[in-house]
């Protein structure tokens, strides 16, 4: 093949890419339903790590706002006891009128502001693996059409669309595949991983939520976890390219993402790539 050809074949494959407005529009609904659900869950411990007159003294308090995302309120406002309260109802509304898609571009972009304002990797209790995928997600959804159904916009101004540009979500599948491929770099490099006693290591460490079941402690339950795990990570990032593939290799994301986060409660990423997953799962929405 040519250059050309290659050229155009790419801006078939990646600028041309259309989906259902119907599949954008359930990714948008799941997405900010799980991000608010988190953070409900979360408020009492942010509003304790963020105030000044919380955990920390005002002088470590004021260090670590040093630490926060500069997408963030507290790298734009002056501290105050009520900016964690600001940051609370502005996600909460902005939530709630992105989850029915009203104004969806301007309730999508606060929502992420406020979203990233509280994620901070200074406290440890805050901390959770899913926070770069909610960034990604939620910038994707800003990107794409996903007012285009079932949303406040479409109903009123009219603008409903059966088919959207995909190209965010596109980047979105690019995305996962590439947490997939490095997630099993990291995993082939260590020891406990290639010799399959990662799955009861990381089951019976205090640093997670809550303990898996302790039959994840039987020696080959264990190692067959560990290498299904890595198996997977390994694989995906190829097959959700092959059409016959695709749906298969995102049901067993859905499970495994599901059962670590039953087992293990490592914050929200289980539950945010499960709706990330359903980037692929344009074959439901003809």
């Amino acid at each position: 093949m040519t250059i050309v050809e290659w050229i155009s074949l790419l801006d078939r494959w990646f600028f041309e890419y259309r989906l259902a407005a119907e599949q954008v529009a359930t990714i948008r609904i799941l997405a900010v339903g799980v991000i608010v659900l988190y953070i409900a869950f979360q408020a009492p411990d942010i509003i304790r790590f963020s105030s000044p007159r919380g955990m920390l003294d005002s002088k470590t308090w004021l260090k670590c706002c040093e630490q926060f995302p500069q997408l963030s309120v507290y790298a734009i406002f002056p501290q105050s006891q009520l900016l964690p309260w600001v940051v609370l109802i502005g996600l909460f509304v902005s939530g709630m009128a992105a989850l029915i898609g009203m104004f969806s571009w301007l309730s999508l972009l606060v929502f992420l502001v406020c979203v990233t304002s509280t994620q901070s990797r200074v406290f440890p209790i805050l901390f959770s693996g899913g926070d770069s995928v909610v960034r990604m997600l939620l910038i994707c959804l800003i990107l794409s059409d996903s007012s285009a159904a079932w949303s406040i916009d479409a109903w009123h101004f009219g603008t409903a669309n059966e088919r959207v540009s995909g190209w965010p979500m596109r980047v979105l599948q690019i995305y996962l595949c590439s947490i997939y491929w490095n997630a099993a770099y990291y995993k082939l490099t260590r020891s406990c991983w290639t010799d399959g006693h990662a799955s009861r290591d990381s089951a019976m460490s205090g640093l997670w939520g809550r303990r898996a079941s302790t039959t994840i402690q039987n020696d080959w339950l264990s190692k067959s976890a560990s290498r299904c795990v890595l198996l997977y990570e390994s694989m995906a990032p190829l097959t959700f390219w092959v059409t016959e593939l695709t749906l298969l290799t995102m049901a067993i994301g859905m499970m495994l993402h599901g059962g670590v986060w039953s087992g293990l409660r490592i914050g929200n990423f289980g539950p945010i790539m499960m709706v990330g997953l359903l980037a692929f799962s344009e074959q439901l929405f003809p």
